[in-house]
């Protein structure tokens, strides 16, 4: 058995997809075949065809040879494997109306190129028993195209376009032929930049290879052969051209003869076919009935050779083969048919055959069993997930807290309590009106908050300790801003969904502010208390002893507050307390920590800020204090101490500093600002 890859041509046959028309005729002018394969320089898989055949358009509609080969080769390649007979491809190129066929491997990359001249060299000598004669092909052939040999390459190149034919014979002035001018020639005369002006004449070989009318074909094949030429001249009696015979002339004839051969062949098939996994059975018609003629092993092995002349209706079954035979015989095959044998399942595969007048049809069994079990798993199992689907959908819906499954983008399962609390019927008409559940958070410094929207609210929301994973959202219905903590576990593992539950946590979260203000808070003046402070004053040494950053601490007190209270009374006091508190507050930066220490004494921490600066801020205090008038109350004023953060310092020993400069401004006379300087 002769494959396609024992005669395929390799040589020069191949270039990039970004080559030039120029660069295809050099390709063409090396290479001892008439076309070139535009290939994929990545993949090496073929993408079209350059034949000589588009050169002699090209030329006649004088398109520049430096455009893209690809732009011009738009013919659907046709490809076939290596492993092919050539047999078969002698069949590709007949019923596909081609002189050659792209080879390619099983990864679909380019190997080579099979033409008709190829195979008829090499079909076994079965082909040519009917003895046929020259003059049995050419008498089906039109009428010979010559040109005179003082015409020009122009002419002849015209003249091949307008016939659609691959050459034209060149006759003397005598009437005789000296040479056939074909797509080759062209090739050569490109090459050479030959003007398409000059005569034929300049350009003849005059090395004419001729056969008479009644030569047997067999031997004009081998002298074909042996030359390796693909096209000669036939001549008649007087030896003047009747007309030219290609490989692609002896090739449809021999197609012609070819079922002969094939039965020929017939045996060695199947016992090639015994040795494939697919179950295939021969089915042929008897007195129309379809009786299983032949099976193959694996059909043995699988139904047993006891099915062998029966009607192929008792394995298939009447409805299935009933439908099967009708569309067969309408349409002539039929692909894909899925059906089931006892507990197998296959996808069948027929083709239809009139070979003489008998009919033959073939199936072929691939078994589909494993998949089809996996199918019907996959399918039990859906069924099985939908249904716990449904549970799951009936529990979240009884839960007060809202609860979806979401990948932080898309929404893919919601709970009642959601619906009701968004006021929507469903999560489509949610999506419609939001992008995004992190959307609807409330921008608060109290709750997280997705400022990049780009970012995914999951992996943000995870970066947050679990205390703080609080969102507020405002409740359509009442226009309220609810706070809710956010739960999330993954939905299964390696899974990039979500279930998401947002418990309502107001009433909690309220009850915790309040705990938490009035932990660090001072319940007369609302400003910050000792304890606050103290833990503030110790974040801020650690950030200061790491990153070098100044800061400074201020104490101070009301001057004789003990003659208010002994004077005026406590809620006198209390009141001169207030307003000083309320003055400092409203005159200092955010930034500052301040707070009452104890008493009438008061303290700020000051981020940032050298002594010097500590000073001036402290000065105006101390003025504004002064400017404070209170019905029945004389002036009042305050005494400040202050001292820097070194890198040696303590909380003990800055507050130390600073009490010292507080205790040295009431010594002089109170109502001043000191600094401790060493």
């Amino acid at each position: 058995m002769v494959l396609v890859k024992n005669i395929l041509a390799t040589a020069n046959l191949s270039i990039s997809k970004d080559s030039t028309i120029s660069d295809a005729i050099k390709f063409l002018n090396s290479s001892t075949e008439e076309a070139v394969v535009i290939v994929d320089e990545y993949t090496y898989e073929p993408i079209c065809i350059f034949t000589e055949r588009d050169l002699i358009k090209i030329i006649k509609n004088k398109i520049d040879l430096d455009t893209p080969v690809i732009n011009i080769s738009k013919k659907n390649i046709i490809t076939i494997n290596h492993n092919r007979t050539i047999e078969y491809a002698l069949s590709v190129l007949i019923d596909n109306g081609i002189r050659r066929v792209v080879a390619v491997d099983d990864d679909n990359k380019f190997l080579g190129i099979v033409s008709q001249k190829h195979i008829i060299t090499h079909l076994e000598e079965e082909s040519f028993t009917t003895n046929l004669l020259v003059s049995n092909i050419i008498s089906q052939k039109s009428e010979l195209v010559t040109l005179n040999i003082k015409q020009s390459i122009n002419d002849a190149i015209s003249s091949m376009a307008d016939n659609d034919i691959s050459s034209v014979v060149i006759l003397d002035e005598f009437n005789n032929a000296v040479d056939i001018f074909t797509e080759k020639k062209v090739i050569d005369i490109t090459n050479q930049n030959i003007s398409l002006d000059t005569s034929l004449k300049d350009v003849c070989s005059f090395d004419l290879i001729s056969v008479n009318s009644d030569d047997s074909l067999k031997d004009v094949v081998e002298m074909m052969s042996l030359n390796d030429n693909s096209i000669v001249i036939v001549l008649d009696k007087e030896k003047k051209p009747l007309s030219v015979l290609t490989t692609r002339d002896i090739a449809y004839n021999i197609k012609g003869n070819y079922n002969k051969f094939l039965e020929n062949r017939l045996k060695g098939v199947k016992n090639t076919l015994n040795y494939i996994g697919e179950l295939i059975i021969e089915v042929c018609n008897d007195n129309n009935a379809q009786i299983i003629q032949w099976i193959n092993e694996a059909s043995i092995n699988r139904f047993s050779s006891h099915i062998i002349d029966k009607p192929v209706k008792t394995l298939l079954g009447d409805d299935i083969w009933n439908e099967v035979y009708s569309y067969i015989k309408e349409n002539g095959q039929c692909t894909k048919k899925k059906i089931q044998i006892e507990e197998y399942f296959y996808e069948m595969l027929c083709s239809y055959h009139i070979i003489g007048k008998k009919e033959t049809i073939l199936l072929i069994l691939r078994d589909i069993t494993d998949y089809e079990n996996r199918v019907n798993c996959e399918v039990q199992k859906r069924q099985e997930q939908e249904k716990e689907l449904k549970l799951l959908q009936n529990v979240i819906n009884q839960q007060s807290s809202i609860i979806i499954v979401t990948d932080g983008s898309k929404i893919y399962m919601v709970n009642k309590t959601f619906l009701d609390f968004y006021d929507v019927k469903d999560k489509e008409e949610f999506e419609n009106k939001y992008l995004c559940i992190c959307h609807t958070f409330v921008s608060h410094p109290a709750f997280f908050y997705l400022e990049d929207k780009s970012k995914n609210w999951i992996e943000e929301i995870g970066k947050l300790q679990e205390k703080d994973r609080v969102v507020s959202i405002i409740n359509l219905k009442t226009v309220e801003p609810k706070a809710f903590s956010i739960q999330v576990n993954q939905l299964l593992p390696n899974s990039n969904r979500y279930v998401v539950t947002l418990t309502d946590i107001t009433d909690i979260k309220l009850e915790s502010q309040q705990h938490y203000y009035h932990a660090t808070h001072d319940v007369l003046t609302k400003i910050y208390n000792r304890a606050f402070f103290l833990d503030k004053l110790n974040d801020e040494i650690t950030y200061s002893s790491r990153y070098k950053a100044p800061f400074s601490f201020v104490i101070f007190d009301i001057d004789h507050f003990k003659r208010f209270n002994d004077t005026y009374g406590h809620l006198k006091g209390d009141e001169v307390l207030i307003n000083v508190a309320d003055v400092v507050q409203k005159n200092i930066r955010k930034t500052d920590v301040f707070a009452r220490w104890g008493g009438e004494e008061f303290v700020i921490l000051l981020p940032n800020t050298t002594i010097e600066k500590a000073e001036i801020l402290a000065q105006n205090l101390r003025s504004l204090i002064e400017d404070i008038k209170l019905d029945g109350i004389g002036t009042i004023t305050a005494s400040f101490g202050i001292s820097e953060y070194t890198h040696l310092d303590e909380e003990k020993t800055l507050i130390q500093r600073a009490d010292e400069a507080l205790y040295k401004a009431k010594k002089e006379g109170r109502n001043k600002v000191v600094s401790y300087t060493k």
